[in-house]
């Protein structure tokens, strides 16, 4: 189902009110910008996911859906990408209940469709928040037991660590062992999606972003580069 077209215009807004799981979208550039609300008749509109690149929106759900593929694609433009909205199934929205997407810097000779990925199964929505580790910061500690993925668009951290208490003393006490995540192993990660082969034969593997899973943790500590003197902006994903 064609649910918007847009042409010539650097900017554009619609509805999602039907059943959807997500959105196919033909012809964007990979620069444009994306965001996306939860509008509902009886309260303020929630963000589902924070105004971002068209290609780190899709590299999020190429991430999520767990997809290894063979695509070919344009150096700028994406003939056909899908951003979900949810990974199982459709959201059941209707006229009380629905999503606003807007879109910026899709460019003045814009001509890009979007259409309306449907299922048979019903799903839970996929919410996307963004943070950060201040420039000055060398450690952060979140609480991060309801995320199931990170999203790295630009700055990795020197590391990621966190406890784990797998094993027992002589005593039966606990016995707790530091993990430590090196970008070496996040980088590794997200070459596993997908192959892709451009218009010349290039053959690229991995995706354009970094993104790492992580599982029902009550403390994880991001630690930071400060000689950078840059923020690290990442994402959070909440699956299901």
């Amino acid at each position: 189902m064609l649910l918007q077209k847009i042409q010539n215009s650097e900017t554009g807004s619609f509805i999602v009110d039907v059943p959807s799981q997500g959105l196919i979208i033909k012809g964007i550039d990979r620069s444009a910008k994306i965001k996306i609300d939860l509008v509902t008749s009886n309260s303020n509109d929630v963000n589902r996911l924070p105004e971002m690149s068209i290609e780190t929106a899709v590299n999020i759900s190429l991430a999520i859906a767990k997809r290894s593929a063979v695509i070919s694609e344009n150096a700028d433009v994406y003939s056909e990408a899908l951003i979900l909205f949810s990974a199982g199934g459709v959201l059941p929205f209707d006229d009380d209940t629905k999503y606003k997407v807007t879109l910026t810097d899709l460019g003045a000779t814009s001509d890009v469709e979007f259409h309306n990925l449907d299922s048979s199964a019903l799903g839970l929505p996929v919410v996307v928040k963004k943070a950060e580790v201040r420039s000055t910061q060398t450690e952060k500690t979140e609480n991060y037991k309801e995320v199931d993925l990170l999203v790295f668009d630009d700055v990795l951290p020197l590391r990621l660590t966190h406890l784990v208490d797998d094993s027992r003393g002589s005593a039966r006490e606990p016995k707790f062992r530091k993990v430590e995540i090196s970008p070496e192993q996040i980088n590794a990660y997200s070459k596993s999606f997908r192959a892709v082969i451009d218009k010349a034969g290039t053959i690229t593997y991995g995706l354009t972003v970094d993104v790492f899973p992580i599982s029902q943790l009550n403390a994880l500590t991001f630690h930071h580069d400060t000689s950078l003197d840059e923020d690290l902006i990442y994402y959070t994903v909440n699956v299901d």
